[in-house]
């Protein structure tokens, strides 16, 4: 009866520690690339501002998202209640281990990591989605808890599933042990259409389950020894020992062969070139099934316009570089963002960039510049007065001219009946005179 009581405290107590946390936890997101322990522009607290601060290495029940690159060199524990987000086209690396009990992790992005460890001392759940890679350089524990492979890549030193871990593969997903073995003592379930697969052994211990109808595939031994669904295809390089099936290594070479890894997109920048242009440069590092680019423009974040498509290299294991240049950008504030359209159509976002481009004071702005078959060019950075703005061609004749009041600090001009050539801009207001060179294009 004292055990009793005494044990019925120590969970009241937990709970109580646990719900104070929770209910006290903040939340930790990324407003820059850079490194995990920067407090001072990497994270922030309203998602806005940076905080001077960081979420340290134990989570401690906080909230923690990722929207950008980030780089590690601490090992991390996710615990308390924590909820971790690694948003598209973010990532965490470093080759360091990640930890977690009793939270949630959701990873749509990259992770390059040491050690990943789903631990005990509270059931926690790891959902790595469509279109996420998971790599590790040394093994993948499920002590305790689901690991759920919806449509993500892992590529791990191993893997060891106990016996009250879960793995679920789901919608297409490949889970490959590259240097390493493979051990459930747990449940693992493989969907008809996913790929578990090792270069090492392969083995199903007494207290484990194997269930699904997808491929199991091994580099050398299987050895079963627990439950194993007759559904399952399976494939040995080596000896098979306890199998409820025959070997079909035809099927299951050809579940994991069917399986499209997605495009790993190592990086992308925009970066202005003076005030004539924004350079966007991306590369990637693999691409299979990839048909093309879809370059996206805003200036808030949220409203999207397509200003390009670029071809994509189909299927490569090869890095490949792209680039673009956008002439019609505004100044302050441009975000971008990166569309990856497979030969299916199925569309795969990358994370989204920003790029600041500042006026000198007295500097007249022209946009479009180049302008290629412009109806209207905008020019902008107009004195608060009234003036002439004159276009005047490269041989000195002027081909336009029109007053403007002053009460608008830009004006639109109509040059759909200029010819291809260079032009020059000429502003007078106030006994000043000012130009700028305006390039038209066919």
């Amino acid at each position: 009866m004292n055990t009793l009581i005494i044990f019925v405290r120590f969970f009241i107590f937990y709970f109580l520690i646990i719900s104070y946390q929770n209910a006290n936890a903040v939340v930790y997101t990324t407003i820059a690339d850079g490194t995990w322990n920067n407090t001072t522009t990497v994270w922030s607290l309203d998602a806005i501002n940076p905080c001077g601060c960081t979420p340290g290495t134990t989570s401690g029940g906080n909230d923690i998202d990722i929207k950008h690159d980030i780089v590690t060199s601490y090992n991390i524990d996710i615990e308390g209640g924590s909820h971790m987000t690694v948003a598209v086209g973010a990532s965490l690396k470093g080759g360091h281990n990640l930890t977690t009990w009793n939270s949630t992790l959701d990873f749509y992005g990259k992770l390059d990591l040491g050690k990943f460890n789903l631990t005990t001392g509270g059931v926690g759940i790891v959902n790595l989605h469509t279109g996420a890679i998971m790599l590790l350089s040394n093994r993948l524990d499920i002590d305790d808890g689901t690991f759920t492979n919806d449509g993500g890549l892992v590529n791990s030193g191993g893997l060891n599933v106990t016996s009250i871990g879960t793995m679920v593969s789901l919608n297409a997903s490949r889970f490959y042990v590259a240097s390493g073995n493979l051990s459930n003592g747990g449940s693992l379930s493989i969907c008809s259409d996913c790929c578990v697969q090792t270069n090492g052994n392969w083995k199903n211990t007494g207290s484990g389950t194997v269930s699904g109808a997808g491929s199991a595939n091994s580099g050398g031994n299987i050895n079963n020894s627990g439950v194993w669904d007759v559904n399952i295809v399976w494939c040995s390089t080596g000896g098979d020992l306890g199998m409820p099936s025959t070997e079909n290594c035809g099927a299951s070479n050809a579940i994991c062969n069917a399986i499209v890894l997605p495009v790993e997109l190592v990086d992308f920048t925009a970066d202005p070139v003076g005030t004539d242009y924004i350079d966007l440069s991306w590369e990637t590092a693999s691409e299979q099934n990839s048909d093309y680019f879809k370059l996206m423009v805003s200036k808030d974040g949220k409203s999207w316009n397509e200003i390009g498509i670029i071809d994509a290299a189909g299927n490569t294991t090869e890095t490949s570089y792209y680039t673009f240049e956008d002439y019609n950008f505004t100044y302050g504030i441009t975000y971008y963002q990166l569309i990856q359209v497979d030969f299916d159509f199925k569309e795969h976002p990358s994370k989204i960039i920003s790029v600041t481009v500042s006026a000198a004071k007295n500097e007249l702005l022209v946009l479009p510049n180049p302008s290629r078959n412009s109806e209207l060019i905008t020019v902008s950075n107009l004195n608060s007065s009234s003036g002439t703005i004159s276009i005047i061609s490269a041989s000195g004749k002027m081909v336009h001219k029109e007053d403007f009041d002053g009460m608008n600090p830009s004006a639109k001009i109509n040059i759909s009946v200029l010819l291809p050539g260079i032009y020059f801009i000429e502003i007078k207001q106030l006994g000043t005179r000012r130009t700028t060179r305006l390039v038209i294009t066919n």
